[in-house]
């Protein structure tokens, strides 16, 4: 049996019922990092999702950390920059930073759950709701058919999207990495839609890419020293066109890139997550 409760470290507990109600899961509220590790200590708890500062700097991240080193799955959800939070989240190794945004985007959280209850899963159904299509797949062993390939995208959508440079960008980004990095040279890319968003899911077999040098080439992007950097530029970009990225790496198996549009832009207000989800699947698995 799954553990069955989350706890929330927070200094509001007002998102308490509303997680709870998403996610149809227990939510206790902690307001101080003394709360939670006293909450722990009953049992049953299947994830933390916490505040950067409670009561001072970071003190957050580093209650995260440590209870992540209990190992319990822990995501940060915050009101502060994300992008101030990269550095000293990937230095206390936490992968998993999404933001508080108005009105609340409660699905990052709902998909880190159901990470948690069912494991890894290959494919864009996971990241699906209410109304979901899957409008299309296709292939890509070659930079040269890269091109072809985001036409078809693009060309299988609606307006603004089948002729959004944004989306473009991403597309031509996501694929050309993929098939660079992968010493396979393959890649997948599948799509797909409902109610709120447009979902693209790039995916190679090798599950190399290594999230916490991610992050470490991403901060570097943020802060304005990566403009030279030989590696980094391309996640760092589909991070700024796309409305959400989402990186995940299956040691050895797959290496999952997903960027997400809105239907209506500018549907949540608020800072962009980072979310590098590493995972280790047993050979039983």
């Amino acid at each position: 049996m799954h553990p069955s409760t989350i706890l929330l470290l927070d200094p509001d507990p007002r998102p308490a019922p509303l997680l709870a109600n998403r996610l149809g899961v227990r939510v206790v509220s902690c307001r101080t990092v003394k709360d939670a590790f006293a909450a722990l200590e009953t049992g049953n708890v299947g994830m933390v999702v916490g505040e950067a500062a409670i009561e001072r700097d970071f003190d957050g991240l580093e209650a995260l950390s440590a209870i992540q080193a209990k190992g319990i799955p822990v995501v940060v959800w915050t009101a502060r920059s994300v992008d101030e939070l990269v550095a000293p989240a990937r230095a206390l190794g936490l992968g998993v930073v999404t933001a508080k945004t108005t009105p609340l985007l409660l699905d990052e959280l709902a998909l880190c759950w159901k990470l948690r209850l069912n494991g890894w899963a290959p494919g864009l159904e996971k990241f699906l709701g209410t109304g979901a299509q899957v409008l299309g797949e296709d292939q890509a062993s070659a930079l040269v058919q890269v091109s072809s390939i985001c036409r078809k995208v693009q060309a299988s959508l609606e307006t603004p999207l089948s002729t959004s440079r944004r989306l473009r960008l991403v597309l031509d980004e996501l694929l050309s990495n993929a098939i660079h990095h992968s010493p396979q040279a393959a890649a997948t890319i599948r799509w797909g839609r409902d109610s709120t968003k447009h979902v693209f899911s790039v995916q190679d077999p090798s599950g190399i890419l290594e999230p916490d040098e991610t992050m470490r080439l991403l901060d570097r992007h943020i802060r304005g020293e990566g403009l030279l950097d030989s590696r980094g530029r391309g996640l760092h970009l589909s991070r700024i066109y796309a409305d959400r990225l989402y990186v995940n790496v299956v040691q050895s198996m797959a290496t999952e890139v997903v960027a997400v549009f809105w239907n209506q832009t500018g549907a949540f207000q608020g800072f962009k997550p980072v979310w590098m989800l590493r995972t280790v699947l047993s050979k039983e698995s």
